[in-house]
């Protein structure tokens, strides 16, 4: 998994602002829609593939969470 999704958990956490979850989540957002639409089948796809961005999406899920506990919302 990205290390760079582990850092905005942790500067979700350190800032007590979601900022950082929502820049991970742009991110994560326009991977999404360009592994979904890129080629019209999932076929091509690796399991590797599925890992990668379920594991990033529950990482933004995780800043989200974190962010909302800390009581600073965008």
């Amino acid at each position: 998994m990205g290390s760079h999704r582990c850092l905005a958990v942790w500067a979700t956490v350190a800032a007590r602002d979601a900022r950082w979850a929502l820049a991970s989540a742009i991110y994560v957002w326009t991977g999404l829609a360009l592994f979904q639409f890129g080629g019209g089948d999932v076929t091509w796809h690796s399991t590797r593939d599925f890992l990668y961005w379920g594991g990033s999406s529950l990482l933004v899920l995780i800043s989200f969470a974190l962010a909302r506990r800390s009581g600073r919302v965008i």
